[in-house]
């Protein structure tokens, strides 16, 4: 794959690429595809034609979306470390990503049960991790402000 005579930036070069093809890899098999058949199953199961699965089939493709978006998220932190070498960076993004992803799991997770007939949460309780996703949404944006910028120092003076 890698002759002996290559210099050290052109290897960095080629795993950058398979990286990069590797992350364009994970989205589209794991997040493009299974994304378009999940509308489609929510109405042919509302109109009766799947009437014998469940939700929890019927939502099988957000299940593969949410575990795309995870890989996706630790390719990014490889990405990141192998990039930048900064560990600290990619540690945020990875938690920042992680995070957003638990709420919206969580969400479809509760709104399955409620449609199954599993437990009886009310609809309040089914749409809670958007409320809260939209205050981590918020925090994630100041981390990223405070935490992930360069710091700017004050300009020094010349006496």
């Amino acid at each position: 794959f890698f002759s002996l005579s290559m210099s050290t930036p052109e290897v960095f070069k080629g795993l950058h690429t398979v990286s990069l093809l590797t992350m364009v890899g994970i989205v589209v098999v794991t997040i493009a595809l299974p994304s378009q058949f999940f509308p489609l199953y929510i109405a042919l199961r509302l109109d009766g034609l799947f009437w014998d699965w469940s939700w929890w089939k019927v939502f099988l493709p957000i299940w593969l979306v949410l575990g795309g978006l995870v890989l996706l998220a630790f390719a990014a932190f490889f990405y990141l470390v192998h990039r930048f070498a900064s560990n600290r960076t990619a540690l945020i993004v990875l938690c920042l990503i992680l995070g957003a992803i638990m709420f919206w799991g969580a969400f479809f997770y509760l709104l399955c049960e409620k449609l199954q007939d599993e437990n009886n949460y009310s609809w309040v309780t089914v749409f809670s991790p958007i409320f809260f996703f939209q205050a981590y949404a918020l925090f994630s944006m100041f981390a990223v402000v405070f935490c992930l910028l360069p710091k700017i120092s004050p300009p020094t003076s010349s006496h």
